[in-house]
């Protein structure tokens, strides 16, 4: 792969901006881990490939090399660790001359999947609520009547603060 692991990173971020945003974290880990520990094992200079594949609920990475491992690199990575807590599924497979580890990230869920509502749409629609109901709030409760609603706030504020002082005078008072 042309560039670095930075390159690599910035391009999974691209991607899933675009068409998970809720993991646009989770895929930058994911990637930086995978190439970081492709490099590792590979001799300096060779050839890594990213490959990403979008589906409708899924981004798949895949990180390809030669299989020329450095002599004494252990397996497997702290890479590992970090890819299986965040990916959905995950592995790797090596042949006489390569490997190739992937990982693939799905879309989050957050309402019974038979209703195809993710958490970008949930909050899509908490959001509107939000709006309009403070919009209609605003329509029907005059200026005037607004300020004499939080006179009224301040007075019961008052009043309660006045009664809890009462109750804890009241029992001195009738124990004496």
């Amino acid at each position: 792969m042309p560039g670095s692991v930075d390159t690599a990173v910035q391009h999974a971020r691209t991607i899933a901006k675009q068409h998970q945003p809720d993991r646009t974290d989770d895929a930058a880990q994911v990637v930086h881990a995978m190439v970081s520990d492709s490099l590792t094992r590979t001799e300096q200079g060779s050839t890594i490939r990213l490959i990403t594949t979008v589906a409708p609920n899924c981004i798949r990475f895949e990180v390809r090399d030669p299989n020329t491992p450095k002599p004494g690199t252990p397996t497997p990575s702290d890479a590992w660790r970090l890819v299986s807590a965040l990916a959905d599924r995950y592995g790797s497979r090596g042949t006489r001359d390569a490997h190739m580890s992937w990982a693939e990230l799905y879309v989050r869920q957050v309402a019974p999947v038979e209703f195809d509502i993710n958490a970008s749409t949930l909050g899509s629609w908490v959001n509107r609520h939000r709006i309009v109901s403070t919009q209609a709030e605003q329509r029907l409760v005059s200026g005037p009547e607004r300020a004499r609603i939080r006179e009224l706030e301040r007075e019961n504020a008052d009043l309660r603060e006045k009664l809890a002082f009462l109750k804890k005078g009241a029992p001195r008072t009738l124990a004496a």
